[in-house]
């Protein structure tokens, strides 16, 4: 029930039938409605799990992570590469889909939507992780770990050099997989981590 609904039932008679003083209790309790509504949604719109739109961009900012650029879907990226096998074999430019053309993605970088926010859903996975990271040691261990309770996949995480962790998945991740598991899995500073699907070493 709202406020203006109970103001009125309990509105004295002498005053139900004075226009003026009803529509100042319309303004003055639709007011009241909207801090109430504010602070229901302050209290319940903010959950992890539940946040959607411009409340999880909060819950982001509060976790230190702003929300990124949706990145290109990976059957219209092809990757080259002057070391190791292609991220994936069966992809090349007679396979980027003909309607749409391909987009280039290097080494090192992924490609975003330029403008266009990252999806409510794999929002959510990142803070999660980047949540579930605050104060981890970046042991090989806990690297191996963040890889598959984040991200759902299985990783070999070796050091083959000190200062550098290598990550080798088990199985075909996207680009944006691959960008966020360097940029939020457990590191000691100093270290410089890299995924890939071949050895380097």
């Amino acid at each position: 029930m709202s406020r203006l609904t109970t103001a009125y039932e309990r509105l004295l008679s002498q005053f139900r039938d004075r226009p003026k003083w009803i529509s100042y209790l319309s303004v003055l309790f639709a007011r009241m409605q909207d801090s109430d509504n504010m602070i229901y949604a302050l209290a319940t719109e903010r959950h992890i799990d539940t946040a959607q739109g411009v409340w999880l961009d909060q819950v982001g900012e509060i976790i230190g992570f702003v929300r990124p650029e949706a990145y290109v879907e990976d059957d219209y990226i092809f990757t080259y590469k002057d070391i190791g096998g292609p991220d994936d074999v069966n992809k090349g430019f007679a396979t980027i889909p003909a309607t749409t053309g391909g987009k280039y993605q290097d080494v090192d970088g992924g490609l975003t939507y330029d403008g266009i926010p990252m999806s409510d859903d794999d929002y959510r996975q990142a803070i999660k992780g980047k949540a579930g990271n605050t104060k981890k040691l970046g042991t090989l261990k806990n690297i191996t770990l963040f890889c598959r309770d984040v991200f759902g996949y299985e990783a070999d995480v070796t050091s083959p050099i000190t200062g550098f962790v290598l990550v080798t998945p088990r199985e075909f991740i996207t680009a944006q997989q691959k960008w966020l598991t360097e940029l939020l899995a457990p590191l000691i500073a100093g270290v410089t981590i890299r995924v890939e699907y071949f050895d380097i070493s």
